[in-house]
């Protein structure tokens, strides 16, 4: 039976941490496929509005890969889009720790860096003091899944050259994404949907994420699975892209 206090029969090892089961926690008084829906929907509603409150040239990254992985796996990649765009949700950053430090050292300023600072904060103390000893039971868990970054992989190290343009908000949103270990996938690189600046770009950015994820679609298809080959291809088809377009800019501050 599945339910509150129940067990449910789970394949894989607990990779979440306490803060994220704490966020999720309303949503434990759904159905199953009720609380996927809704979870999907509130991350898809957060991350549209985001990308568009201020202008709808961005909205084409609907369109890519990275955007429908998020939503069809029930990822946290589109609440922490809406987490750059809007700081009280930077709390949300603590569901996911590795990425959502990365995302947070990419606040637009002191004000939003702090907001979701003290936010995240009081949901990790909240969680230690629910379960003290969470954080070594995820430490194992995470221990065997392998992780990478992208700046150590083949055409990785070209990344770096975000660096040039550290005033820009999207440029070090490229950075951090390149140089956290995370597993590959198009929905981690959901944030770089807030780099185009024009339609064309937008839409350029999502049609060449396809590419990346089918190439990592027919290596699992035909059994040869390449690591080296599905993180060059995520270079070259997500990030390369991104970075061409951030280094056109001046480095100049600027704020998503």
């Amino acid at each position: 039976m599945i339910g509150p206090g129940k067990a449910i029969e789970y394949p894989w090892p607990m990779f979440y941490p306490m803060t994220a089961a704490l966020v999720a926690l309303p949503l434990t008084m759904l159905p199953m496929i009720t609380a996927r829906i809704v979870f999907i929907g509130i991350g898809a509603f957060v991350f549209a509005f985001a990308i568009t409150h201020r202008t709808w040239h961005r909205l084409p990254a609907v369109l890519g890969a990275q955007f429908f992985v998020a939503v069809t796996a029930g990822q946290w990649s589109p609440l922490f889009v809406g987490a750059l765009v809007f700081p009280a949700l930077g709390f949300l950053y603590a569901a996911k720790p590795h990425i959502g430090a990365a995302l947070l050292a990419c606040a637009r300023n002191r004000k939003a860096f702090s907001v979701a600072l003290i936010g995240g904060t009081m949901l990790l103390m909240l969680s230690l003091v629910l379960q003290p000893r969470w954080p070594l039971w995820w430490r194992q868990s995470v221990s065997a899944y392998g992780a990478t970054s992208l700046v150590t992989t083949a055409l990785g190290p070209i990344l770096l050259l975000a660096a040039l343009r550290w005033r820009r908000q999207e440029a070090r949103i490229l950075l951090a994404l390149s140089l956290i270990p995370h597993t590959i996938t198009p929905a981690d690189a959901l944030p770089l949907a807030l780099v185009p600046d024009t339609r064309l770009e937008a839409m350029v950015l999502a049609l060449l994420s396809w590419g990346a994820w089918s190439v990592q679609l027919y290596l699992q298809e035909i059994q040869r699975y390449n690591t080296t080959v599905v993180y060059a291809a995520h270079v070259a088809l997500i990030f390369f892209p991104a970075l061409v377009l951030v280094l056109r800019r001046p480095n100049t501050v600027s704020e998503i």
